[in-house]
C-alpha cells in the first residue's frame, strides 16, 4: 500500500530541504510551501500536494535566468 501522507522529516529527506526551512516556508504561507495538515502535534503533507508543489516550482537553465528573470 502506497503512503499518502509524508512526514516533515520524510519531506526533508526527499527534497534535501532542512526541517527548519520547511517550517519557515509554512510560516511564510502557500507561495512557499506545499499545503500541509496537522494531526495532533505532527505535520504531514499529502503525496499529491508535494508532487503538485514540486511540479509548480520555477525552472532555470542558469543562475542568471533566476536573477534576471530570463
Amino acid at each position: 500500500m502506497e503512503k499518502i501522507l509524508i512526514s516533515e522529516t520524510e519531506l526533508s529527506e526527499l527534497t534535501g530541504i532542512s526541517i527548519k526551512t520547511l517550517q519557515w516556508y509554512r510560516y511564510k504561507g502557500p507561495k512557499y510551501a506545499p499545503k500541509f495538515m496537522k494531526i495532533g502535534k505532527r505535520i504531514y503533507y499529502s503525496k499529491q500536494e508535494i508532487d503538485e508543489w514540486i511540479k509548480n516550482q520555477p525552472r532555470y537553465q542558469s543562475t542568471a535566468d533566476r536573477k534576471y528573470g530570463g
